[in-house]
């Protein structure tokens, strides 16, 4: 029985310079997050200038400890971490506790700025994010530069400068419902307990896969986008085993042969080009599964839905 965590969320942890400069110091936070049962989907040491510490915290700059707070980001290196748990921001403000550090010694003292907290200012980690707020940040650290536009922006971008665009487009509930539907559909010709492989062509999020291993079939997600992957990961790593896997690479460079069910959201300009490539290399009676377009030249075996919500399952011929 697989159990998808249904309040996952990611959030943006940033450790401050005192404490990154004291070994020990960081040692234990880094002990607290992962004792918490937070999962590090990315962590990187950085140095920001003032100009970037000053974007940052720009909703402050009315606030008389504005220079005081932009001075000390910019004093020294500090470690930015991307976590994943369920109901992250809650629960990493938990562990943060008060901003009051004089007071929280006393009143919270297991806490992060409890025990590591100098000052209202020196106060350990940094308060959390909501997810969109990470590439907010990100982006604050070059004060909207292009490279920092890059960094963040590039992955979700560049779909559509591509070939075939293929943009990230969460699939409703509806839509899972139906592609559950032709996953669990008799099959064919199928003899004895054939083992299942499933390939979701673009995984996004993740939870095509997620549905697929929750049905006991071993399932991998094909998807370019990095911070989709590192979200889809993170995901993985709260479920039972087997976990469904993932792979960044570009689906028309990767091997369909191994896998018996294929399940793609794509576009209409790219579904011919894939029927050629499901016709090549997957295996006489594969399942396919198709959402958002069919296929233009195959007759599909059934339709689940309707209108945008409309699932297409066809069987490979030989």
């Amino acid at each position: 029985m697989y159990v998808v965590p249904k309040g996952l969320q990611l959030t943006l942890a940033i450790i401050k310079p005192h404490v990154v400069k004291a070994p020990h110091a960081l040692q234990g936070v880094n002990k607290a997050i992962l004792d918490h049962g937070f999962t590090v989907v990315a962590s990187k040491t950085i140095s920001l200038s003032e100009n970037q510490a000053a974007s940052f915290y720009i909703e402050h700059k009315d606030r008389f400890f504005y220079q005081r707070l932009v001075n000390f980001m910019a004093s020294g290196p500090v470690e930015v971490k991307i976590l994943a748990k369920e109901d992250a921001i809650k629960e990493w403000r938990q562990l943060l506790g008060p901003t009051k550090v004089f007071r929280t010694i006393f009143s919270d003292p297991e806490s992060l700025r409890g025990a590591y907290g100098l000052t209202d200012t020196r106060n350990a980690p940094r308060i959390c994010f909501k997810m969109p707020d990470v590439g907010h940040f990100l982006i604050g650290l070059s004060g909207g530069a292009a490279v920092a536009v890059t960094a963040v922006c590039i992955p979700f971008v560049t779909p559509a400068l591509r070939r075939v665009c293929l943009p990230y487009v969460p699939a409703t509930t509806q839509q899972l419902a139906n592609v559950r539907a032709a996953l669990q559909a008799p099959w064919p010709g199928a003899q004895g307990q054939v083992q299942r492989r499933l390939v979701d062509l673009g995984s996004g999020d993740g939870r095509v896969v997620e549905l697929g291993a929750s049905l006991g079939v071993e399932s991998l997600g094909v998807e370019l986008n990095p911070w989709l992957v590192a979200y889809s990961r993170a995901r993985a790593l709260r479920m039972a085993r087997p976990r469904p896997r993932y792979l960044r690479t570009d689906l028309f460079r990767f091997s369909l042969a191994p896998f018996s069910d294929v399940v793609v959201f794509g576009v209409e300009q790219m579904m011919e080009e894939l029927e050629r490539k499901m016709r090549a290399e997957l295996v006489s009676g594969a399942r396919v599964v198709a959402c958002r377009f069919p296929l233009p030249n195959w007759t599909p075996l059934a339709e689940f839905g309707s209108g945008v919500d409309t699932v297409w399952l066809y069987k490979v011929k030989s």
